[in-house]
């Protein structure tokens, strides 16, 4: 049990801890989010609103929909108004999952550095049947197109609902791919305890790893000492 002397085992525990308890936080929402028939804040339909809204648009927003796409294949910005959701957290849930991803899977690598972010994640998801197109549409069309631009890129859908399963990371719905984010959320936390309980990666490798992560962030410390000098006057 040496291994969890280690600074990286340290590291570890906090992010299971807080990744375990933020997902908590987010199933709660989910769950009841998942009772209501309705997802949405509904406009009433004697509402002015309803007659400047095509019919395809009027049924969008008067229906349940299960999987969050880019608001722009479904909308058109110019002439419709903004109609309030009552959200699935479907974007912070993949977001948090990709964070854990791509440093657990920096730590794992023999080489390559930390913002080499496909190759992290790629190295996190190497041994879960997941081919490379698959991950190449996970990197850069998913986790590239939530991190810089709120939604996945080129109209793929991302999904979280008990019903999806946990099988597959990708499924089709009505021709648009979707990911799947209750598969990308089992995988995410069986690797980060398998890694945990000593039986996946080499502990002497990681901890080499995230020592030279630390070192490279002593790069900014004369900028956060700055920013804490400017608070204090």
């Amino acid at each position: 049990m040496e291994y969890k002397k280690t600074e990286v085992y340290k590291y570890l525990e906090a992010v299971n801890l807080y990744l375990k308890g933020d997902l908590n936080s987010f199933h709660k929402v989910c769950e009841e989010i998942e009772k209501l028939k309705e997802p949405f804040d509904l406009i009433p339909s004697n509402s002015a609103i309803t007659f400047s809204l095509s019919p395809r648009i009027l049924e969008y927003v008067t229906t349940s929909i299960e999987t969050t796409s880019a608001v722009g294949k479904l909308f058109d910005y110019e002439t419709t108004p903004a109609i309030p959701l009552k959200g699935r957290l479907t974007i912070p849930i993949a977001t948090t999952l990709f964070a854990v991803a791509d440093i657990v899977g920096y730590l794992l690598r023999n080489i390559g550095r930390a913002k080499d972010t496909k190759d992290n994640i790629a190295e996190f998801f190497k041994d879960k049947l997941i081919d490379e197109n698959e991950i190449k549409v996970l990197v850069k069309v998913c986790r590239h197109g939530i991190d810089h631009s709120f939604f996945p890129k080129l109209g793929v859908g991302i999904s979280y609902l008990k019903k999806n399963g946990t099988e597959k990371m990708f499924h089709l719905e009505n021709e648009m791919l979707v990911l799947n984010v209750n598969a990308m959320e089992k995988i995410v936390i069986e690797k980060l305890m398998q890694i945990m309980s000593g039986k996946y990666g080499n502990f002497e490798l990681m901890n080499k790893r995230f020592k030279k992560l630390l070192e490279e962030d002593e790069d900014f410390e004369k900028l956060v000492s700055s920013v804490k000098s400017k608070l204090k006057k």
